[in-house]
């Protein structure tokens, strides 16, 4: 019983190849996301301009999310897996402690603005707009991490085939989809190339 979506497969557009576009949707996606947050968040302070209506201290959150958000787009996923070139002042472990504490400040963010939305809006029967408006701001933010951190396409080899150079690209999971079956990498380079592989 485990198992039984294992064969399951999501119907396929034909007439868009989304893989090589996937980087700069997610990019897109995750700006919007980010956006959104905050024009929610000035929206309500524009609207609930008095500190009754909407304390000051409660921007701290977003602010909080936001430099999670700067701290998380400052490691890149090649360090945090050991694959740069330039590991930096701490190498792998550093960035990915630098990651965790980014993305701890993140969830502590959103765990706060949840804090805020029950304990002074909808416990006081008052209006809920602003600590909607707090909620809304740091789940888009913390939303907007976690789609830009997820794996993504990447070029992972050169090849020479018939004295072209070409770049092969895969998924995260080292295979490659092509006639709508997964083809291990390697096999595929070693029946159908004469290459010389330069791991990026």
């Amino acid at each position: 019983m485990a198992g039984f979506l294992d064969n399951f497969r999501w119907p396929e557009c034909e007439c868009i190849d989304w893989s090589e576009r996937r980087n700069a949707v997610a990019s897109v996606v995750a700006g919007i996301l980010f956006f959104t947050g905050w024009w929610i968040m000035i929206d309500a302070a524009v609207v609930y301009p008095k500190p009754e209506q909407l304390n000051h201290a409660f921007h701290t959150c977003g602010v909080f999310s936001t430099l999670a958000f700067f701290m998380i787009n400052a490691v890149s996923n090649a360090q945090v897996r050991g694959d740069s070139y330039e590991s930096g002042c701490l190498g792998r472990t550093g960035a990915r402690v630098w990651l965790f504490i980014g993305f701890m400040l993140m969830f502590g963010s959103l765990i706060a603005s949840m804090w805020i939305l029950f304990g002074a809006y909808v416990t006081q029967n008052i209006d809920v707009y602003p600590g909607l408006a707090v909620f809304f701001q740091n789940a888009l933010i913390f939303f907007r991490g976690c789609l830009l951190k997820s794996p993504k396409v990447k070029p992972v080899a050169y090849a020479f085939q018939n004295g072209r150079l070409s770049v092969l690209r895969q998924h995260s999971d080292l295979q490659i989809w092509k006639n709508r079956r997964a083809v291990d990498l390697r096999s595929l380079l070693k029946s159908h190339f004469h290459f010389v592989i330069f791991n990026l």
